[in-house]
């Protein structure tokens, strides 16, 4: 079939396109009648645009069938490509471009039959179908150009607006965070001090401080993880390094969990293995780090569960895993789990508070510090959530 093509393109077929190059006008309006009679689409497109292109597109076709195929310029294939991004800007379908040349196809081929004074012949109706194929490629490729083009466009766009909308999400949560720290300063204050004052008989008074201490504590917490998570997205949070033990950050943070921990009724066991468990990384985010997963922990066990945290070097890495006796993370949540906004099921009944960043904010800052953290659990097994910082040797 290669073979017949390709002599069918080198043969010159001198009547047939003389006729298609003298009567290109007449096809056109023939062709035209035509299309807005079958086509769809053709009602919707002015005259002139139905009109726009082909004449110039069959006075080529017809120069080149008068002469060897192989020898004359492609012009017609460029006023095909012209066709398919007008037929595009039109607002036509890929199938109603096709069917656009088919039926130019048979017109032309009418036409030829009603005009010779002979039986058309087989090779010339290969030779005009051959040059009606090029066209119908070159057409598609411009059309398909133009839709790609759009598509991307339209991506582009879209990405733009979405990065616009989380860049302004990011500037108000910072915002709302920032001048909502200003009044819990003084409530926690204004707590630790009544506190110390009030005397200990009043244990009425003294368990109404200490709710408003706690939850004064776990509201200034909230608003750190809010306006660290918005640094992250705005790139401005940065870490102030040191050579940090990673013991030393664990003990820190079991202080820091030990409220909440007595009044979970919760045990918490600590394991240290080896040591010293040098990291390169910022002593208070590593807090941060740990407090929040043994936080998390903590409001996901029931009264009277365990949680077990166990450090350790393995592989040329400090690994730290939090391990809790709760519920455990339905399989379809485990994607999910480090996202922002996530909360388990079960939060209304074990996590009475939190915007679930926590766990989004662990991630970030774990990969600051060049480590992963990954989590194992499955319905009624617990929870375990690992996290592997590069060790200093």
């Amino acid at each position: 079939m290669t073979i017949a093509i390709t002599t069918i393109r080198s043969e010159p077929h001198f009547e047939v396109g003389s006729i298609i190059t003298r009567d290109s006008l007449q096809l056109v309006e023939r062709w035209c009648e035509r299309a807005q009679a079958e086509q769809p689409s053709a009602s919707r497109v002015y005259y002139d645009e139905l009109r726009n292109r082909l004449g110039g597109f069959l006075e080529a076709m017809g120069r080149a069938l008068l002469q060897s195929g192989e020898r004359s310029p492609k012009y017609h294939r460029d006023l095909a490509i012209e066709h398919g991004e007008q037929r595009w800007d039109s607002g036509w379908s890929l199938s109603e471009l096709v069917r656009d040349y088919q039926l130019l196809h048979l017109v032309i081929l009418e036409h030829l039959a009603a005009t010779l004074t002979r039986p058309l012949e087989y090779r010339e109706a290969m030779a005009v179908g051959v040059f009606i194929n090029d066209a119908i490629a070159a057409s598609i490729a411009a059309y398909v150009a133009n839709r790609d083009q759009e598509v991307r466009e339209t991506q582009r766009a879209g990405m733009n607006a979405l990065r616009e909308v989380q860049a302004r999400k990011d500037s108000f949560l910072a915002l709302v965070a920032h001048e909502l720290r200003h009044p819990v300063a003084p409530i926690l204050n204004s707590a630790e001090a009544l506190a110390m004052t009030i005397d200990s008989l009043d244990q009425r008074s003294v368990g109404l401080v200490g709710i408003i201490e706690r939850q004064s504590r776990q509201l200034a917490r909230i608003l750190d993880d809010l306006t660290d998570l918005t640094r992250i997205a705005q790139g401005t949070l940065s870490l102030r390094r040191e050579l940090v033990d990673v013991a030393d950050a664990v003990d820190h943070a079991i202080q820091t969990v030990a409220p909440l921990f007595r009044e979970k009724h919760h045990d918490l066991n600590k394991v240290i293995e080896g040591g010293p468990l040098l990291v390169d990384g910022d002593p208070q985010r590593l807090v941060q780090v740990f407090v929040n997963l043994l936080t998390n922990a903590a409001k996901y066990t029931p009264p009277g569960g365990q949680v077990t945290l166990i450090a350790r070097r393995t592989d040329g890495h400090v690994q730290v895993v939090v391990r809790d006796t709760g519920p455990g993370i339905p399989a379809d949540m485990l994607g999910s789990v480090f996202d922002m906004y996530t909360r388990g099921n079960n939060a209304g009944e074990l996590s009475p508070d939190g915007l679930g960043i926590g766990l989004a904010l662990v991630k970030e800052c774990v990969a600051l510090h060049g480590g992963s953290i990954e989590v194992e659990s499955g319905p009624r097994q617990g929870a375990a959530f690992i996290v592997s910082l590069p060790l200093v040797s």
